[in-house]
């Protein structure tokens, strides 16, 4: 009360809960922890996590210790408390969770332009990842996700948005040869949606394996260690070399190959969806007057994604990755930081949280 007057404000409404989660707390220790987490009925949503994919990324953290947050890269639920603005979401509903949100503090974001945010948080990062039983998030990031698209599919929605956001930032047009270079997971599944758009990629690598995978999935041009790099694309594109070439960085191969391969004046883009350091010489790309590129995220493509996935714009079920649950982490964890410290290959790991 102030001179007589009284003010009334309205104040969000919070609830308190708990969540079960496997944390990481130190160089190649994660633990299995409970922590309380609040719940602002009027604007956020509890979701029941369900699945849970473990990526390089993890395995980059867990070696580190840090950041020491929930790991887990990217998940799926079912809303398990709508909140009260929650429009179509009802409980039940089985939905995608956003990995990455905008910060709300740069001046971009502070502008009504979300899409350029320049501190993006990413799940596991910045933020608690989703090896968890629950998780709490503003309605706005959360995905409905429809028959069509399977469980483990929708695991992979940030590898396709991550994709569309190249496509769209070098703009890859119809009959243009692409070079990409690391045919992991997310190579391959860029590779498809090139084809998907009629653009020509070249799936480039020195592990077999991947590039085996690679075919399976459709990607007619595969190149690997065996193979004179520079003759087959020249030879591939009429001498003009790659219009464009996209280095992944979780790629054993030297960056400097992204130079190599393009043409004159081409766009090169660095892009991943690990933390793995990449060092180079610019030299070449400097001779060549390249334009280059750093994109790590699909900010603004998740639907897209999904109705891409619906539509079977590339196929998902062949890609390579391991099943486990959420008992098994730590032996998860532990292999991976084995293989990790060897310089060999990290399966994506998809974990079974609750049905």
């Amino acid at each position: 009360m102030r001179n007589g007057r009284v003010f009334l404000f309205s104040l969000p409404f919070r609830s308190g809960g708990y969540m079960q989660g496997w944390h990481i707390i130190a160089p190649e220790q994660i633990e299995d922890k409970t922590i309380e987490e609040s719940f602002d009925v009027t604007t956020e949503t509890k979701v029941m996590v369900t699945k849970a994919l473990v990526t390089l990324n993890d395995a980059l953290h867990f070696a580190k210790g840090e950041p020491q947050t929930v790991a887990g890269s990217y998940g799926i639920g079912i809303v398990s408390e709508p909140g009260q603005n929650l429009f179509d979401l009802k409980q039940g509903t089985r939905v995608y969770i956003s990995p990455i949100v905008a910060c709300k503090k740069c001046f971009n974001c502070n502008n009504n332009d979300a899409g350029k945010c320049s501190d993006i948080q990413i799940a596991g990062e910045n933020f608690n990842g989703f090896l968890r039983n629950f998780v709490t998030t503003e309605s706005s990031n959360l995905y409905y996700l429809p028959e069509s698209v399977s469980d483990n599919d929708a695991l992979f929605i940030e590898h396709i948005s991550l994709s569309l956001s190249i496509i769209d930032k070098l703009d890859i047009q119809k009959g243009d040869h692409i070079a990409v270079i690391g045919a992991n997971n997310f190579g391959i599944i860029f590779s498809q949606l090139l084809i998907y758009y009629q653009a020509v990629p070249i799936l480039l690598d020195i592990d077999g394996e991947n590039l085996q995978c690679a075919k399976n999935c459709g990607v007619y041009y595969t190149l690997g260690k065996d193979d004179n790099w520079l003759k087959e694309v020249s030879s591939i594109t009429g001498g003009r070399m790659a219009k464009s070439v996209v280095y992944v960085s979780d790629s054993d191969v030297s960056p400097k190959t992204a130079f190599t391969l393009a043409g004159y004046n081409a766009h090169v883009a660095f892009t991943g969806l690990s933390g793995k350091n990449t060092s180079f010489s610019y030299a070449n790309a400097v001779k060549k007057q390249l334009i280059l590129h750093f994109i790590n995220t699909g900010y603004g493509y998740i639907s897209s994604s999904i109705n891409l996935i619906a539509n079977k714009a590339c196929n998902l079920k062949k890609l390579q990755f391991k099943e486990s649950t959420y008992a098994e982490m730590p032996q998860v964890f532990k292999t991976m930081a084995e293989k990790l410290s060897k310089n060999e290959k990290i399966y994506d790991t998809i974990v079974k949280i609750s049905d």
